[in-house]
């Protein structure tokens, strides 16, 4: 496994973030590195098993094709799947085959001299083009793998994933060598489910079965013929351990007897323990004192056999004096609390016993009297049945039943551990103790579980697991063999906000009395209460969960999961270090601004995950435990606790959002989302969208919808995609990361918490801005509206502002191209343009109010629109384009036409053009974008989109201005005859 993490580590590296996070599936969220590094794991791992079992012909090619090529068979597989859809994301020509070449250099096993031209005729034999440069070994031993391991990673689901494997000819060939295949499917998820996986994929490999690909449903393995199939009865033993280890008698009454000590009860023990003295005076004493003192008289009497001397104590009693304090329950009342947790314990009464003879005397008589001391719901006593006639003889009888009950145990606990157990396994009888845990363990495993390399369960008792049923889990829908647990104590372990009152059942009848439905008929099964029990106080929705949807291979799994755990700190943990995480996103961002280069120039430490590690180091202080993230081995998601409540509201979106693509951007892909359950994480990952939340998030739906239209044209069309429609397709991942990025970015960066406002707050404030402006780059590139600015004077900078532009444009090139070939369209970058209008504003005058800078824009535009009613549009943008050049020349004091700028033309050679030219140009496209948006917008959101786009100009001319200062920290000299030194003139003017 070390050298196989090695080289997906490597493969990792060696991909910049855009090759990273392209999408290689149509039907699905997969990436590249997902597909590809996938494929060449599960390729490793069935090469492994070939060149382990091979003997005679078989053995003789692999040793041929290993000294032919100069590297191991294994590695061989390896990188022939890495590559193998190359061309998806680097094109059929030259320049594809360099940079799969120049990826292969960079892995430790991809070195080798003549090795990639190989790999390269590999990959295309895998999507079945015959290729005559490889010889029969290769296309025997090589080739077959590969497209095994990519239709493994082509489908969705086990229930696919077995028909195609049993009717595939290159499996037929792999089994001829040896090669068996099986797999496990499993039901809809559970805490219990992700609890035991691990523990499943455990026994699978201890008996030679070799985990392949993790579906959402279940698992696919190899093996040999050495693999054995794992024993019911060994699963079994493991998932009752994993329960156990939550319901275990002894943890269970270790808490009932920390409880207890802080009760009155142990004062009295410790009184008992001194020597029996006759009742103290009752002067100078505080009335706690009191009740023990009257108490230890009572049992002091009982102890010496003065049972009609106790019942005469007891009439002394005042009325300030309550029984109930010494032996009370630890919430509630005693008798319900007592018989339910020993319920929920789901134990036997001898386990009870052993444990009450085997602890201390001191926690022995806890345990006891409280047993003792409290009859169950029917009233039955507890105690000896000689006490029974007391209850009748003196006022109040039952709580001196309780008493003498107390007094009772005081004798037991002196007695040997033997005769206690046998006494207390007698009283026990009297007590509905536990419920068996056997029965459903076992109806679990056989119901959730179904595979071919585990043996069935054994056969059910006759008539069915639920041919006793009392009635069925509320939860679940599993039959229950007796009454089972209370919903209404499910409901409170998970300590559920605003009580147990608001988790409400379909059939439940409204306004209904919750405890009487609770008693009647609202139970659940032990298994459902596991999971409450592990939800209770450590892991705490919503959840943020990440799914590996439909298919990834385990060895990625396995990869993925050594660095997701950091996200643990990471999410609840926003709110207190607001000014670390945004610095993160924005060293994300000003990474992934470099997209033509690789990851390795983009600078060490700049990462995600070099970035997160970082800020999770210092997130954890010193001795801190390790984040809890839950992992399911069988259904590929990673699951962390997110804090804050089962209602995902919208402002709960709004701030993971902030979060949610550092899990993907670390994990290499998946598909992200937050949900209230762990069922609601089952329908993650069905093909939608890259984030799922229960709200729906415009600006990544805009951003699929734009680029799935480009599949639906092909579709309408009848044909494939073309490569360069595939080419801009398979960027979809990334744009939607890209644009949750800046968003994140906005709002961790800018939120200042002055007046009070929350950060969930503010978050759900800026996701409403966003979506109010309906062009998505310039959404994300708009300053904040006077509400969530966070400065709070005039010459205060916008922090980050920098990489927001710079990240917003990229979407915007992004989604341009995305819309040429879904609509055929060229779209007008309004963003770029806005860039190029403030660009060109610094240069002619870095000194400009926001009213100056303004200016030329609102008229123009102003009159745009007046004109194009009366004149028609064509008309209405030469008169206003006139209008629009003379206001930037009056503002800015400089002759357009002298004044000129040397820029690259479309062959990247210099030459100089007037900013005049460049203003023109500038105007036009703004003015053909704001009348085609005129079109599709109702008037008042257009009016808002104005003052929009002036806000952006204006940030971007001061954001400009400012990074030009930082340059130089002097101006430089105007050259002569530029045009430029009329500006300079004209200032002086001004100045004198």
């Amino acid at each position: 496994m070390a050298g196989l993490g090695a080289l997906i580590d490597a493969v990792y590296d060696s991909l910049n973030a855009e090759e990273l996070l392209s999408k290689v599936k149509e039907g699905s969220w997969q990436t590249f590195f997902h597909h590809s590094a996938s494929v060449a794991a599960i390729a490793y791992r069935l090469g492994k098993l070939l060149k382990k079992g091979a003997n005679g012909v078989a053995k003789l090619s692999i040793k041929e094709i290993e000294e032919r090529v100069k590297c191991e068979y294994e590695n061989i597989l390896f990188l022939s799947g890495l590559a193998h859809d190359f061309a998806k994301v680097f094109g059929v020509g030259e320049e594809g085959r360099k940079r799969i070449r120049e990826i292969l250099e960079e892995l430790p096993c991809g070195r080798n001299e003549g090795l990639a031209e190989v790999i390269e005729n590999l990959a295309r034999t895998a999507e079945a083009s015959y290729t005559p440069e490889l010889d029969e070994n290769l296309l025997s031993f090589v080739s077959p793998v590969i497209r095994v391991a990519d239709t493994l990673m082509s489908l969705r689901s086990v229930d696919e994933a077995i028909p195609r494997l049993e009717s595939s000819n290159e499996v037929r060939k792999l089994k001829e060598f040896g090669i068996r295949f099986g797999f496990v499917k499993t039901s809809p998820p559970s805490i219990l489910q992700i609890k035991i996986s691990r523990r499943v994929v455990e026994l699978l490999k201890d008996r030679g079965w070799i985990p392949l690909a993790v579906y959402y449903d279940g698992l696919v393995v190899a093996g040999d013929p050495g693999s054995r199939p794992v024993r019911f009865s060994e699963l079994y033993e493991k998932v009752v351990q994993e329960i156990s280890s939550v319901f275990g008698t002894e943890a269970l009454l270790k808490e009932i007897v920390g409880g207890l000590k802080k009760r009155a009860l142990l004062n009295l023990y410790q009184l008992l323990e001194q020597a029996k003295e006759p009742l103290k005076s009752e002067e100078g004493v505080d009335d706690r004192t009191k009740v023990l003192y009257y108490y230890h008289a009572i049992i002091t009497e009982y102890l010496n056999g003065n049972l009609n001397q106790a019942a005469e104590l007891f009439k002394g009693l005042k009325k300030t004096i309550d029984p109930r304090t010494m032996a009370t329950g630890l919430r509630g009342k005693g008798s319900i609390y007592f018989a339910d947790e020993l319920r929920k314990a789901v134990t036997t009464s001898e386990s009870i016993a052993d444990f009450i003879a085997r602890a201390s005397e001191e926690e022995r008589f806890l345990l006891l009297a409280y047993l003792m001391a409290y009859p169950s719901e029917d009233a039955e006593p507890l105690g000896v049945e000689g006490l029974r006639p007391l209850a009748n003889k003196v006022p109040r009888g039952r709580e001196l039943l309780r008493i003498l009950s107390i007094a009772e145990a005081y004798k037991l606990s002196k007695r040997p551990s033997d005769e206690v157990k046998a006494k207390v396994g007698e009283l026990l009888k009297h007590v509905r103790v536990g419920v068996s845990v056997e029965p459903y363990i076992r109806m679990y495993l056989s119901q959730t579980i179904k595979s071919n390399v585990i043996e069935a369960p054994p056969e059910p008792p006759t008539g069915g697991w639920d041919a006793k049923a009392f009635t069925y889990c509320r939860i679940c829908g599993t039959p229950l063999v007796d009454e089972g647990l209370r919903f209404i104590d499910y409901a409170r372990d998970l300590e559920a906000l605003g009580g147990a009152s608001e988790i409400w059942l379909p059939d439940d009848v409204p306004l209904g009395d919750l405890e009487s439905i609770a008693k009647e008929a609202r139970r659940i099964c032990p298994l459902c209460y596991y999971e409450a029990r592990q939800l209770k106080g450590r892991y705490s929705p919503p959840f943020l969960v990440l799914a590996f949807h439909p298919v990834v291979a385990y060895d990625l799994w396995l990869w993925v999961e050594g660095r997701v755990s950091s996200l643990a700190e990471v999410a609840p943990r926003a709110k207190e270090r607001t000014r670390d995480f945004a610095e993160l996103l924005a060293g994300i961002l000003e990474s992934s601004g470099k997209l033509s280069r690789n990851s390795k120039e983009v600078g060490e430490g700049r990462s995600p995950e070099k970035l997160l590690e970082k800020l999770v180091g210092e997130l954890r202080g010193k001795g801190r435990k390790a984040p809890i993230v839950l992992l399911d081995s069988l259904g590929a998601r990673v699951v962390v606790s997110a804090g804050g409540g089962y209602a995902v509201k919208r402002k709960n979106v709004a701030l993971l959002l902030t979060v949610a693509p550092l899990l993907v951007s670390v994990a290499g892909g998946g598909q992200v989302g937050i949900v209230a359950t762990l069922a609601d994480s089952y329908n993650l990952g069905s093909g939608q969208t890259p984030i799922q939340t229960p709200h729906p998030v415009a600006f990544v739906n805009t951003v699929v919808e734009l680029f799935e239209g480009i599949r639906m044209r092909a579709i309408r069309e009848r044909r494939d995609l073309r490569a360069r429609e595939y080419a801009v397709y398979n960027r979809s991942y990334f744009t939607v990361l890209l644009a949750t990025y800046i968003y994140g970015l906005k709002v961790l960066g800018w939120w200042s918490g002055a007046g009070g406002v929350d950060l969930e707050d503010y978050a759900h404030e800026m996701l409403t801005f966003t979506y109010s402006i309906p062009y998505l780059p310039l959404a994300l590139s708009a300053p904040p509206p006077p509400r969530l600015d966070p400065r709070r004077g005039a010459d205060q900078p916008l922090q980050y502002f920098g990489q927001v532009i710079l990240s917003s444009r990229r979407v915007e090139e992004l989604m341009g191209q995305a819309r040429e070939l879904a609509k055929g369209e060229r779209p007008t970058p309004v963003d770029r343009v806005l860039w190029d209008y403030a660009v060109n504003l610094a240069e002619l005058d870095s000194g400009l109010s926001r009213y100056a800078a303004q200016k030329p824009l609102r008229r123009a535009i102003e009159l745009l629109l007046q004109y194009a009613e009366v004149l028609g549009e064509e008309s209405a943008k030469n008169i206003t384009t006139d209008i629009f050049l003379q206001q930037v020349a009056l503002t800015a004091g400089v002759d357009l036409d002298k004044a000129v700028k040397k820029v690259k033309d479309n062959e990247g050679k210099e030459k100089e053009e007037s900013y005049r030219v460049l203003m023109y140009r500038t105007f036009r496209n703004l003015a053909d974008a704001i009348l085609t948006l005129r079109k599709e917008l109702p008037p008042q959101h257009f009016r808002g989109l104005v003052e929009v786009l002036l806000d952006s100009a204006y940030e971007k001319y001061r954001w400009r201005v400012r990074e030009e200062r930082k340059k130089q920290t002097q101006p430089a000299p105007v050259p002569p005859g530029s045009g430029l030194d009329v500006h300079e003139e004209e200032r002086k003017k001004r100045s004198s």
